[in-house]
């Protein structure tokens, strides 16, 4: 059952490519749809894994081969090694990642987004999104906007708004 949930959640994160943009926040120098996309495919290679070592349990227990025995024990091993590692590496991948979030997101809210270039669209798209999907402004408030990169772009163009348009909550009236 376990391999089954896996395999479908990491299905899943391949069909929905949009949770990249939000995770392309989190993580630094990567494009939303490589780090979706290694995340899903190590998820259905994990649950590829769990069906086989079920399906050795399965076999060992109905034959009583002892050879089959000792395969689904050292997978089962080396399975049990290998989720304790991966939690630990995650433990503190994720402590690394987080700390000092906010003041990485306001640094390059303040000198990356809205601006063309290759290395800033992920940024813009990605605060973009989760300004829509979140129905939220910049990082603390619509504040973070002033005297960004962005704004100062907006202000000598002649181009009056405050905020980006993904901060305004829109309604559909039908």
């Amino acid at each position: 059952f376990a391999g089954w949930t896996v395999l479908t959640i990491g299905a899943c994160l391949l069909c929905e490519p949009s949770k990249g943009y939000l995770l392309n926040l989190f993580v630094p120098n990567a494009t939303p749809h490589e780090t979706i996309n290694l995340i899903a495919y190590s998820l259905l290679g994990l649950g590829c894994t769990v069906l086989t070592v079920g399906f050795f349990g399965c076999r060992a227990a109905l034959h009583g081969n002892q050879c089959v025995l000792a395969t689904y024990m050292s997978m089962l091993v080396a399975l049990i090694v290998t989720e304790l590692v991966t939690a630990a590496v995650g433990g503190l991948m994720t402590f690394r990642i987080l700390s000092g979030l906010e003041e990485r997101l306001i640094n390059k809210l303040i000198i990356h987004y809205g601006h063309e270039s290759t290395s800033d669209i992920p940024f813009s798209h990605s605060l973009d999104f989760a300004q829509y999907k979140f129905n939220c402004c910049g990082i603390y408030g619509y504040g973070d906007y002033n005297g960004t990169a962005w704004w100062r772009d907006a202000q000598i163009s002649g181009n009056r708004r405050q905020v980006p348009l993904t901060c305004c909550v829109l309604k559909n009236t039908e």
